[in-house]
């Protein structure tokens, strides 16, 4: 069997997807250049002799991964056509401090990842987004034998998570000696996009704050990144089995936005590129006017905008530790014993852009210390200076002097698999184990302002001393409130920050169980076989438990969506499911050395599910393959897939708006086509009716 490259495999996996037609050239389905006298292929359980696969699977060897030089799974991933961008080192906004691979775009939750054909447990168990599915992260890159990536629907063989495909990394089984493995890397970028450069010019040319759009120096070095992996093996004196360990630290700078000249503004599409902004600036924008010194002026909306961009991370700096160690023994003829210990500490950091006061309608009073009588009578007209009233409307400040929002992620993994495999004859094998996956997440969040605390410091007036406090500190609702200037430049204080940055946290812990007992065999000896046919029937069978919980919690900043800025309200989860599932392959060669056929083969696959929370499902997988001559292959198949819920999906509570407590029924007229809608779809009780988001879309 030869070798075959990167770019090879890369070529054959773009041009043979899903139910292809046609594949040019022999398809390999290891990568190493030893002849094998049997195989197990990604995607089906069945062992047999010489396979290729009838899906179309992209094997990745170590000797390519080595090329590519990457201290990151996701890397690797990522660089195949298959794989669409997803959580990464990339990822800012919107981070949970993961690695995720997304295949065909069909999303994380899609696509199942294994290690040595078995499931890897969920990577993080908040209670919004990509919840509950892999950590890349948690893959030691260094013990990585090869990757197979499915492409063509696996739910038949592997369950619900593999809709849009299956990622499969073969572990190194049987290394001896001990290796040291360093890699160091950085990036380099000279700056050479002079359309962008221009746009960024033109704009501080007429930006209020021209400071914001500045481009950066002409070359930059940063995101430096190093790896090092201790590497340590040693076979049983009688040669029958191995214990394989590993160590690994890796250390990963951040690249800033603002050292790229392509990111240096945020560009807005139109009849022509422009930097766009944000709204939410500085100086602070009150209703139509902006401050101006200590003064209002007319707001600008072309001017008068932030550039968000720059302060958000390209890559996150993280640090990361990896233990764990990989062991067998022949106990017996018929019995091997093998164990998988693995764990995981990661630390990482998303920053992006200041927060502050997101433009929404708020009260300020119309006697306000910090406003000078012009002020007071622009905002308030005749009833400037009157105590008994206040303007109300938009009110927006970018917290520049606080600096980015940062949400630190701290990821505790662990994996333990012990299990028994053998052969029971020379026709029929086992391979029983159980897998245990653990996760705990802790993730503080910064620099973002509480909701509430932003109206109190608006409201300010002088005390019986003549000081300017908060009104809350005159009448004890809220004692520790600080003015914020926002209607003066350069008179936001350290104390104010101090009370309206409001630090907040989120954690939690999602595990897995799972119990797996298979049986596979040759019905060859049996005469189980096509009378045009070598080889007989191979088979494969089995059934699995699974359980998974999460126990998701937030303080109760996090829990009722009090800070501003920082995407809702996140309510905590403490919930699990159970899923009991049989399942059975079979692969019937028709026909082998035919003139009319060299090979023709059909498989069949088969798997029932039944959930605890009452659900059961049936997937079925009809495919076949024929090789009329030795360099033309043709192959089709037919699956159906059923996607049941992750936990997340399922007992992620819902929300309405940011805050978590708008009653989108609240206040309507006689007429509105929501009335009817809301009858329908809520009721006294509860209103997390699953038809919500379609009303809210309405």
């Amino acid at each position: 069997m030869k070798m075959q490259t990167l770019r090879d495999r890369l070529l054959a996996s773009s041009m043979i997807c899903g139910a292809v037609l046609a594949a040019v050239g022999p398809a390999y389905a290891a990568d190493n250049a030893t002849e094998v006298t049997e195989i197990v292929v990604t995607g089906t359980r069945i062992p047999t002799p010489n396979l290729t696969s009838v899906s179309p699977v992209t094997a990745i060897g170590s000797a390519d991964i080595k090329a590519q030089g990457v201290t990151r799974v996701e890397d690797m991933i990522n660089s195949l056509p298959q794989a669409f961008a997803a959580q990464g080192g990339q990822i800012s906004n919107g981070s949970n401090g993961t690695a995720t691979v997304n295949l065909r775009a069909l999303g994380p939750t899609r696509t199942l990842v294994l290690i040595d054909g078995r499931r890897v447990g969920p990577g993080n168990p908040a209670s919004t987004g990509a919840g509950a599915v892999t950590n890349l992260n948690f893959i030691p890159s260094s013990l990585v034998e090869r990757v197979d990536v499915l492409t063509g629907g696996a739910s038949a063989v592997y369950g619900a998570d593999a809709v849009a495909g299956v990622v499969n990394f073969i572990m190194k089984k049987d290394f001896e000696g001990v290796k040291i493995d360093a890699q160091w890397s950085t990036y380099q970028h000279t700056q050479h996009n002079d359309g962008v450069a221009a746009i960024v010019r033109a704009k501080a040319a007429t930006a209020t704050d021209p400071s914001q759009f500045k481009l950066p120096n002409s070359n930059v070095r940063d995101g430096d990144g190093s790896e090092i992996t201790l590497t340590m093996g040693v076979n049983a004196p009688d040669g029958k089995g191995n214990i394989t360990a590993y160590a690994s630290f890796r250390q990963i700078n951040a690249v800033l936005e603002a050292n790229r000249d392509f990111s240096a503004c945020t560009l807005n599409s139109g009849a022509v590129f422009t930097c766009g902004g944000s709204g939410t600036a500085t100086p602070a924008r009150v209703g139509g006017f902006t401050v101006s010194g200590n003064t209002f002026r007319p707001r600008d909306p072309i001017a008068d905008v932030y550039n968000f961009g720059p302060t958000n991370f390209f890559q996150r700096p993280d640090e990361r530790y990896t233990l764990g160690a990989f062991a067998h023994y022949q106990i017996a003829d018929w019995a091997e014993a093998y164990s998988q210990v693995m764990f995981m500490d990661d630390n990482s950091v998303a920053q992006i852009a200041p927060g502050g006061i997101f433009a929404g309608s708020f009260n300020i009073n119309c006697d306000n210390a910090l406003l000078t009588p012009t002020q007071a009578t622009q905002l308030c007209g005749a009833n400037a200076g009157d105590p008994t009233k206040v303007f109300n409307g938009t009110v927006a400040k970018r917290n520049v002097e606080g600096g980015g929002r940062l949400s630190g992620f701290r990821n505790v993994s662990y994996r333990y698999v012990i299990g028994l495999k053998g052969n029971l004859s020379d026709n029929w094998n086992y391979d029983a184990y159980l897998d245990y996956t653990s996760t705990t997440v802790e993730a503080p969040q910064t620099a973002f302002f509480q909701t509430a605390r932003i109206q109190n410091s608006l409201i300010v007036r002088r005390n019986a001393a003549g000081q300017i406090v908060c009104q809350s500190v005159i009448d004890g609702s809220d004692p520790a409130c600080v003015p914020y200037n926002i209607f003066q430049e350069g008179k936001v204080t350290q104390a104010a920050l101090n009370y309206l940055q409001v630090p907040s946290y989120r954690g939690g812990n999602a595990t897995e169980r799972v119990a797996n007992l298979t049986f596979g065999g040759d019905l060859t000896p049996y005469g189980v076989k096509s009378p045009w046919a070598n080889d007989g029937v191979g088979v494969a069978f089995g059934a699995e438990y699974r359980r998974e919980h999460i126990d998701f919690h937030s303080d109760f900043v996090a829990q009722a969506g009090l800070l501003n800025g920082s995407g809702g309200a996140q309510p905590p989860i403490d919930k699990s499911f159970d899923v009991y599932e049989i399942y059975g392959e079979a692969r019937l060669p028709i026909a082998q050395d035919k003139p009319w056929a060299k090979s023709l083969n059909v498989e069949l696959a088969y798997r029932y599910s039944d959930y605890s929370y009452g659900v059961s499902t049936n997937t079925y997988k009809v495919g076949g393959d024929w090789t009329p001559i030795d360099d033309l292959r043709l192959r089709a198949s037919y699956q159906r897939a059923v996607r049941a819920p992750n936990i997340v999906e399922l007992y992620g509570p819902q929300t309405v708006a940011l805050n978590g407590n708008t009653d989108p029924c609240a206040g309507l007229r006689a007429g509105n086509p929501l009335v009817a809608q809301c009858a329908k779809a809520f009721n006294p009780v509860s209103y997390t009716h699953l038809t919500l988001p379609t009303i809210c879309s309405v």
